[in-house]
């Protein structure tokens, strides 16, 4: 169902989209696909839409391995993530957030990231990383 992993001491290389999530999301992943191919890919969800104005919520999309000069820099978030493999489509990402509240795992207050990796692209699969205590 998912694996545990630490993620530790390292720099996201990123581009920002700000406004309402959704297909300007998918145009910022393939546009850092151009210029940093064949590396996995995270994406985060900075806001919390129920929170946060549509124009104001922020999502970061970039790699961990491959600075480029157009890319801003920032710490990725360290610590413990439940990490669960999903297909990428709307039902998969639907059960997804169906079955979360349901799990024995105590979320810390971080965002959940999404990533991908060329190979899980090519199959429609992504990985969600859910932090944890």
């Amino acid at each position: 169902m998912y694996h545990i992993e630490n993620i530790t001491h390292t720099l996201l290389y990123y581009l920002r989209q700000q406004g309402p999530y959704g297909e300007g999301n998918r145009v910022l992943i393939n546009k850092i696909r151009k210029l940093a191919p064949q590396h996995t890919i995270y994406a985060i969800a900075q806001d919390n839409p129920a929170l946060t104005t549509a124009s104001e919520c922020r999502y970061d999309v970039g790699v961990t391995d491959a600075a480029h000069p157009s890319l801003q820099q920032q710490p990725f978030p360290d610590g413990k993530y439940a990490v669960f493999t999903i297909p990428h489509t709307v039902e998969g990402v639907t059960h997804f957030w169906a079955q979360l509240p349901t799990l024995a795992l105590t979320i810390r207050d971080a965002p959940i990231i999404e990533r991908y990796s060329e190979k899980m692209i090519a199959h429609a699969y992504c990985e969600m990383l859910v932090p944890i205590f």
